[in-house]
């Protein structure tokens, strides 16, 4: 039943996705209804589609950079949004600066958020939310002021899974492992596809629990197989479980990290 219940949800998402396409409200259905298929390159696909065809829509072509930035692909989000000027809508910009942070341009996106926060526009979630990634990933000091803004942020869009990360993030440098690991996960479930939450959830457990560690990193690649993150704390979680004795495994875990290697040494003009 299980199988056949999956098999008509499938076919169903699949027919509204070949249908037209509403608004951003349907598409933001549809496309996390795909994702919680793990149907993740179709839901992204329907996401770049609704925003090519309604190019002036908005919130259709944030959706379609929002789910771009959860698939990971940096170069080609940052590419598009390299020329974003700082009246831009406030969602573009943090975007933009988060993109930039990632390929750890940290300076270039500081200069962006500050410009917006200096001159907010009338987007009041486009702001928030730059201020919520000055104040997680940027900022540093006291952590109460900061978890503040995130907070506030996610009173102003409390769907943004991006916000609900930072809020993570801020609780778990607070100490508050617990709940962040409960805001992490409700990231997860409004952006399934989304490995970052998943990853950081992994690292943050590593050390004392790995075997759950390594099943949460092997979960964020069915995501984004070549996600950087990823891979290199699957080589780390899966040496913290190798016990002296299993030469295989440390053969494997040798192949392992040569792969790795070998994969961020080729990515290397995109990754620093």
């Amino acid at each position: 039943a299980g199988a056949g219940d999956r098999s008509g949800a499938t076919a169903s998402a699949r027919a509204a996705a070949a249908g037209d396409v509403k608004d951003a409200d349907f598409v933001t259905a549809l496309v996390r209804q795909l994702d919680y298929l793990q149907l993740y390159s179709e839901g992204l696909a329907v996401a770049r589609r609704a925003a090519d065809q309604h190019s002036s829509d908005m919130d259709l072509h944030v959706l379609a950079l929002s789910r771009l930035f959860i698939a990971g692909d940096y170069p080609q989000l940052g590419a598009l949004l390299k020329d974003t000027p700082p009246t831009a809508d406030a969602r573009l910009v943090a975007l933009q600066a988060m993109t930039e942070i990632r390929m750890d341009k940290k300076a270039e996106a500081k200069k962006h958020l500050d410009a917006l926060i200096a001159h907010p526009t009338s987007n009041s979630a486009g702001v928030a939310l730059a201020r919520a990634v000055r104040a997680a990933w940027l900022d540093t000091g006291d952590i109460r002021p900061r978890l503040d803004t995130c907070t506030a942020a996610l009173q102003v869009d409390p769907n943004n899974p991006f916000l609900r990360y930072f809020v993570g993030l801020m609780e778990f440098d607070q100490g508050d492992a617990q709940e962040a690991v409960r805001t992490w996960q409700s990231a997860t479930s409004i952006a399934p596809a989304w490995p970052l939450p998943i990853t950081t959830l992994a690292q943050a457990i590593l050390p004392s629990q790995p075997q759950q560690a390594l099943r949460l990193v092997k979960s964020a690649l069915q995501r984004s197989p070549t996600d950087h993150d990823a891979l290199v704390l699957q080589a780390a979680a899966f040496a913290a479980t190798i016990k002296p004795d299993q030469q295989a495994a440390w053969s494997k875990l040798l192949k392992m990290l040569h792969d790795l290697h070998e994969k961020l040494t080729s990515d290397q003009s995109v990754y620093p």
